[in-house]
């Protein structure tokens, strides 16, 4: 239950895409503005 829909950078683009609230923490995906 800890997957969060963000909007992160994917090649150069932002996108809304399922990510792991660890994975946020981890700096695994970059958040886009």
């Amino acid at each position: 239950p800890n997957i969060r829909k963000v909007r992160a950078n994917v090649d150069g683009t932002a996108k809304r895409i399922n990510v792991c609230a660890r994975c946020l923490r981890s700096g695994y995906v970059e958040r886009a503005l």
